[in-house]
This record gives structure tokens, sequence and C-alpha cells, in this order.
């Protein structure tokens, strides 16, 4: 069974393994083993159109600079941090992050200790890195 959830689609944004900028153009291409057609910047800033097998990947025998993987989108999120009640285990303790300064301020309790920006990729430390 194929895992869709790893095929390139025409609606993500991708990149090339090495950070070359990608525009996917088609993935119907007619030849068995790449349907996927890009437009894939080069170090020199010319643009050609390659192919690349429906994952993304180049060859079916390793991982290369030029196989297609998604952009991590950076997001930002802020947290109100607080000391944990004696009566509380740590399990006990959920931070829920705020779309912005604004939303955590106003949700901020009284035992409140530091309201702290956050800044990371999606996906970031779920050991796909």
């Amino acid at each position: 069974m194929t895992d869709t959830s790893r095929l390139i689609n025409l609606t993500d944004e991708y990149q090339t393994r090495d950070g070359r900028k990608v525009e996917v153009i088609s993935t119907k291409v007619a030849n068995a083993t790449h349907p996927v057609a890009a437009w894939v910047e080069d170090d020199d800033g010319e643009v050609w159109v390659r192919q690349f097998r429906a994952n993304g990947r180049i060859t079916s025998f390793q991982e290369a600079p030029g196989d297609l993987v998604p952009v991590h989108k950076k997001r930002v999120r802020w947290v109100n941090f607080y000391l944990p009640e004696e009566k509380l285990e740590k399990t006990q303790i959920f931070v829920p992050a705020h779309e912005s300064k604004e939303v955590a301020d106003k949700r901020r309790g009284p035992n409140c200790i530091a309201t702290v920006r956050v800044e990371f990729e999606e996906g970031e430390g779920l050991g796909d890195d």
C-alpha cells in the first residue's frame, strides 16, 4: 500500500533537500517512474524543469540533495509560564500557546512568571529532521 501522505501535490510548498527553490507544475506527467514535474532553481539562479518520483525523490535507492522536501512553515506563539503549585504533579500542567502577545496578555493568570515568544518550524523535533 502506498503512503499517500508522502506524495507530492500541487497545494503544498516544496524545496530541494539542499534548499533550492521549487515550484511543482504537474503530478501527472506521462512517465510511470517520474510523474512529478517542477521548476527548480539552480545555484546560478537559472530555472530548469526536472522530473521526480511521486514521493519527490530523484532515485529509488537513496536520498539525494535534489530531492523534493516540504517547506516547513515557521510559526510564532506566545506562552505564559507558571511555577507549578505544590499540590500539582508535573504531568498535570498544561500550557497553551497563544497566537499573539496580546492574547497571551489577556489570558495571563495572576501567578504568571513569564510570557515568552516561541518561534519554531512545523514538524520540528518530531523525528523527521
